[in-house]
């Protein structure tokens, strides 16, 4: 549902992450005594991100989606599957696979490209950078206090992620943004919290996630 996440860590070393607003099947997940796995997970609808293990000859990881498959070996990589019918990929670190009825194609890391609703896949495409924090860096903060990053060519629109650790896995949150400042959420605790920005592309492509900074709150 909104405002929450689901993490899956599995036997080999491999971790799912369920975003928020997102849907999924686990299919088969098998690991042999050759320690050769055979994952195959339905997403439904929404994002996930994987951070694959690599592993042995003949071993399987992929995210399937209404018109795509996404394959790996070890790597880190989002899927998402839009209300568009479009299925985006992000690699952020070694290569995916992305296939569709039409075809397939190779991303390597800091390459993004989707499969059309009819099944056609595009040609990979950079990446955005992740954008240069301003403010907090560091240190208390007021409740009032505003994230500011630079702006970034080619960047439409953001967000905003703020978690209890550096991994983002610890009471995460998301919040999107239309300009290079936002708020912190009302609702906040007290206490210490990391925070990072990513920016979001004129395709709807997610891009590489900014520098990590941390703040206290009172």
């Amino acid at each position: 549902a909104a405002a929450s996440y689901a993490v899956v860590d599995l036997a080999d070393g491999s971790r799912i992450k369920v975003q928020q607003n997102s849907e999924v099947r686990l299919g088969r997940i098998a690991l042999d005594a050759s320690l050769r796995r055979q994952v195959k997970i339905h997403l439904l609808s929404g994002k996930v991100t994987s951070e694959v293990a690599k592993a042995s000859e003949g071993a399987s990881f992929d995210i399937i989606t209404r018109v795509a498959t996404a394959g790996v070996r070890g790597t880190t990589f989002r899927v998402s599957d839009a209300a568009d019918g479009i299925t985006r990929l992000e690699t952020l670190t070694g290569k995916v696979e992305l296939g569709g009825s039409k075809g397939s194609v190779m991303v390597p890391a800091g390459q993004a490209a989707s499969v059309s609703a009819d099944g056609q896949p595009s040609q990979p495409s950079p990446l955005l950078n992740g954008p240069e924090l301003v403010s907090p860096k560091r240190g208390k903060v007021a409740r009032d206090v505003q994230l500011r990053w630079r702006d970034l060519a080619g960047a439409e629109t953001w967000l905003v992620e703020l978690a209890r650790d550096a991994d983002f896995t610890i009471d995460a949150r998301v919040q999107p943004a239309s300009t290079t400042t936002s708020a912190l959420p009302a609702d906040l605790k007290a206490g210490k919290w990391f925070w990072r920005v990513i920016g979001i592309d004129g395709g709807g492509f997610v891009g590489r996630p900014s520098r990590v900074h941390a703040l206290t709150l009172p």
